[in-house]
């Protein structure tokens, strides 16, 4: 072994060498930083093959969806009713009866003559996959675009992988699949399944079905031609020879084209074929369905969680939320209706048998000829408790579609929603408004027969009466009830539906003719009132930061596939509350109230039911809209009926709507034990004076029972009617110089600026603005104020002199009262039993006192007898005010 001072030497001249030779450290570094990059690469290249390959979908799915007679994709998607016994729709196109799995080849049919004519698999390969029967399955091509550009790769890309995120992880994982497909099945079994699975457009999934839809026979039968243009179609499925003929013609040669290039056929015959004449089968029509409007929704919902294309495909069972028979029995009731309401004498068509909810429509009175062409109804029946839509009955076309937009303008609809935003801001249903004439200048308002003066505003709801609303709209300002529409899920009601009259009528289009909302929505919005202020349903849409997205009735129950494997096992319900529940207990005592809605609508009438329910009916000032809403604690059911036209003429009375509510109200609760909504703490009821909504007082004509929010009761009393005294001969006002026997109580109401027209037109007699002239009384020489004069001026203390004496003299007092004939008097002074004879009677101070007063000293004598002396004064202690207007200052 060296020792230590050789090997300090051999270490100092491998560095004199290092320094000498620096390429070969360099190279020993570099060789040691590529070992490294080898062992990462090797590290890292089943590190990601595993990633890649991780939760990889299984092949055999393919088997269960295309292989028969059971494969998912064989069987259309079905949707049914909430029950499961209706089939409202089979997803799949009208001219299709069944769809049929069909081999490639008479050798692998159970049915030699069943099979896909050979032209179409050559058509199929030549256009799409070329290099089909030699390539591995997949192709590099398209990778970074995520383009399917084999055969294999299109089963695999819309089959197995059809939910996952686009991207390089993506497309190495379609073309790993498509190889494994490929190697384990086989071309042959690839290539019928891609033919039985592809889209066609019009519900045409499988060159079967396409072939029915488009040429009325099956697959084995198609000619060269027309398999040329089904495989243009496969290619791009909108431009079909039903949707787009002529497009679809062009690319049918294009078709041909690639198959001379690839031998498949000769020129001649691409000619031939091309020169063909088709024959297409012209589209079916839908068979009429009284759920579609209702279908449109629940594909709209779907399309928010799921892919409609893999939904269309087939193999779904979904169930809805849509009771049936109350469809059928809405359905029928509405075309009832409508029917007899365009041909007043005509039998009725609808079977009493089939549709039982017709016999419960009421006989209307109605001018046949005001009516306008088009009349239109809809209907929509919500559970409040679980926000599910149980019915929707409407035209589905585009302006009357009871669940999109556009909609119709609500009218006076919303004035629950804006004595709700009125609530909010000390209001309550006894606060007293004025249903009278106003003047809007450049706002037409309609026509009013009567008007009823001072209503409580559980009156004003409950009658739909316009003008105290559009009095209310402006006192609490039409933003605040906006963005109460909004709070309620009225999303659709623009905010310059309120500020599109004249400026000094903001609002004013809310409750005549503006904006516009759907009767699903609409009603949804109520059914918050009957679910105490919580709003049921499904969240949908995108929101801003400040708001959540909003709740829509929920249609969508169950899904399953027919394997019964679970897609959707319940729906995602949210309950949110949204107005207090104190606040919803108000709006729905105002609605429930049959007794407040008689001066409108009288008794009986049709938002009567047997049962408690809150109601509201209400239009558009022009009438040609007209709602009814109403609803139980169990059920909320909406009903608008229009004119279809806005082109056309006429006018549609409100007792349309309410007659069609009547009857599906009725027959959706017939199996359902009433009930009434509990009332919910932090409300009070107490008696006040109607209509003033004020504590009742002596003058009060009628007492009702209010309801009221806690700390919101009234503690004024009542305002609105007030006694005058009155010379009943000279019908003035009585001064304390008017003859006691003259003098008689009238009771008068206070009637605001806005009243006077109506009480003119209507002579409501109101109090005398004049006093009655005053007539001094003989002086009585045992009983008289000396001091001060009559209609003196005064200030400060002063001092009383006169007389109270005589033989019979017993005491005397002096009482002080303000105006000419004062309601109430104070003491002055003490009683006394001293005689004055042209003295001191007493002292007064009215420092604190200003304006006209009366000074009455009464003697009381010994045989009961009372006289009395008055004098009028004038206390002024306020100090004078100086100004010099001129010059001004520094002039």
């Amino acid at each position: 072994m060296p020792a230590a001072p050789q090997i300090i030497q051999y270490r100092q001249k491998r560095r004199e060498i290092a320094q000498r030779n620096p390429i070969g450290c360099f190279g020993i570094s570099f060789a040691f930083l590529f070992t490294l990059l080898m062992a990462g690469t090797l590290i890292a290249i089943p590190l990601a093959y595993t990633n890649l390959i991780q939760d990889l979908p299984s092949l055999a799915t393919i088997t269960l969806l295309l292989d028969p007679p059971n494969g998912l994709l064989l069987h259309p998607t079905l949707i049914f009713d909430r029950s499961g016994e209706h089939i409202l729709q089979t997803v799949q196109n009208p001219a299709v009866s069944e769809r049929r799995y069909l081999p490639i080849s008479p050798e692998t049919s159970p049915n030699a003559s069943e099979f896909i004519a050979p032209v179409m698999v050559d058509a199929t390969v030549a256009i799409t996959d070329p290099t089909f029967w030699s390539n591995p399955g997949f192709s590099l091509d398209g990778l970074s675009s995520n383009q399917a550009t084999t055969i294999s790769q299109r089963l695999v890309s819309e089959l197995l992988i059809q939910n996952e995120e686009p991207g390089l992880p993506r497309a190495l994982r379609e073309r790993l699949l498509a190889v494994q497909l490929i190697n384990q099945f086989g071309r042959p079994k690839v290539l019928e399944w891609y033919l039985n699975s592809a889209y066609y457009g019009n519900l045409a999934y499988g060159v079967d079905a396409a072939s029915q839809v488009y040429y009325g026979k099956p697959a084995s039968e198609l000619t060269l031609p027309e398999a040329a243009l089904l495989t243009a179609v496969a290619e791009a499925p909108a431009l079909n020879p039903i949707d787009a003929p002529e497009e679809a013609l062009k690319r049918q040669k294009i078709v041909l084209e690639a198959m001379v290039a690839q031998a498949y056929i000769t020129p001649e015959e691409a000619i031939l074929a091309a020169g063909e004449q088709l024959s297409f089968r012209a589209r079916l029509p839908q068979a009429d369905n009284p759920a579609q409007a209702y279908l449109n929704l629940v594909w709209e919902q779907l399309a928010h969680t799921y892919d409609l294309e893999q939904i269309e495909r087939g193999g779904f069972l979904i169930t809805t939320s849509l009771d049936y028979d109350l469809l059928q029995q809405s359905n029928c009731a509405r075309n009832a209706l409508i029917a007899r309401l365009e041909n007043p004498g005509a039998a009725s068509s609808a079977d009493p048998e089939l549709c039982p909810a017709a016999r419960l429509l009421p006989t209307l009175s109605i001018d046949q000829q005001s009516l306008p062409p088009d009349l239109s109804a809809a209907i929509v029946v919500l559970d409040p408790t679980t926000g599910q839509l149980l019915a929707l009955v409407g035209d589905p076309t585009q302006g009357v579609d009871p669940a999109h937009l556009p909609g119709r303008p609500p009218g006076s609809m919303l004035t629950p929603l804006l004595y709700l935003t009125a609530f909010t801001r000390g209001f309550s249903p006894a606060s007293l408004l004025w249903d009278v004439p106003l003047e809007i200048p450049d706002v037409t308002l309609p026509e009013i027969e009567q008007y009823k003066g001072p209503v409580r505003l559980r009156l004003a709801l409950a009658n739909d009466y316009l003008t105290p609303a559009i009095q209310m709209m402006s006192q609490i300002g039409a933003d605040n009830v906006w963005r109460t529409t909004q709070e309620l899920g009225l999303t659709s009601f623009a905010r310059y539906a309120g500020t599109s009259r004249a400026s000094n009528c903001q609002g004013c289009s809310l409750l005549l003719d503006g904006g516009e909302v759907t009767l699903l929505e609409l009603t949804h919005a109520y059914s918050t009132f009957a679910n105490q202020g919580l709003m049921v349903g499904q969240p949908f849409g995108t929101s801003d930061v400040h708001s959540l997205p909003p709740l829509n009735p929920i249609t969508v129950l169950k899904i399953t596939d027919i394997h019964g494997e679970e897609w959707l096992a319940e729906p995602d319900t949210e309950r949110r509350p949204v107005i207090t529940q104190q606040l919803a207990y108000l709006i729905t005592h105002v609605l429930s109230d049959e007794a407040a809605r008689w001066p409108s609508l009288g008794h009986p009438n049709a938002l009567e039911i047997g049962r408690p329910a809150a109601a509201k009916v209400g239009g558009t000032s022009d009438q040609q809209d007209t709602w009814t809403i109403g609803y139980t604690p169990q059920i909320v059911v909406g009903v608008w009926a229009g004119n279809g036209n806005p082109a056309s003429e006429g006018a549609i009375p409100s007792k349309v709507s309410a007659a069609l509510w009547n009857v599906i109200t009725q027959y959706a609760t017939q199996a359902l034990s009433p009930a009434a909504w509990e009332v919910p703490p932090g409300i009070s009821f107490v008696d006040v004076c109607d209509p003033s909504g004020q504590l009742p007082t002596r003058h009060c004509l009628t007492v009702v029972s209010e309801v009221f929010l806690n700390g919101n009761e009234p503690t004024q009393f009542d305002t609105l009617y007030q006694a005058s005294q009155i010379n009943r001969e000279t019908g003035l006002l009585a001064t304390v110089f008017t003859p006691p026997e003259l003098v008689e109580e009238r009771v008068y109401m206070q009637l605001p600026p806005i009243a006077t027209q109506w009480a003119q037109e209507n002579k409501i007699a109101v109090p005398p603005e004049s006093y009655d002239v005053i007539a001094m009384p003989p002086i009585n020489e045992a009983a008289k104020i000396t001091a001060p004069q009559m209609f003196s001026s005064v200030s400060g203390a002063i001092e009383i002199f006169g007389t109270a004496s005589g033989d019979d003299f017993i005491s005397y007092r002096l009482q002080a009262g303000q105006g000419l004939n004062p309601r109430a008097w104070i003491q002055i002074s003490a009683d006394s039993t001293n005689p004055v004879e042209d003295g001191l009677l007493a002292s007064w101070d009215t420092s604190k006192l200003n304006g006209l007063f009366a000074i009455q000293m009464i003697v009381l004598r010994d045989n009961r007898k009372v006289d009395t002396a008055t004098i009028q004064v004038t206390v002024d202690n306020l100090p004078p005010e100086v100004s010099i207007p001129y010059p001004e200052n520094g002039q």
